[in-house]
């Protein structure tokens, strides 16, 4: 069986996992808070532009996020 990655975009978190042909790891993300096996599937933004990804979108210290998920956003 020929190597593959799987990525899972999450509305909450997002993974990912490699399989070598024998055996399945998930695959850590190097974070600013150390090394996580889920990414936060979060955007901040500020003046409508994005200014953080996962982690550190998820801490709130930097721009503004949306109350809910972004695909149950109706507007």
């Amino acid at each position: 069986m020929n190597p593959a990655f799987g990525i899972d975009f999450g509305t909450t978190n997002t993974r990912v996992a490699y399989f070598d042909g024998s055996k399945l790891q998930v695959v850590p993300f190097d974070t600013s808070r150390g090394r996580v096996y889920q990414y936060p599937t979060a955007i901040a933004y500020r003046h409508g532009e994005p200014v953080a990804f996962g982690v550190d979108a998820v801490a709130g210290t930097t721009g503004v996020r949306f109350p809910t998920p972004l695909k149950w956003s109706t507007t």
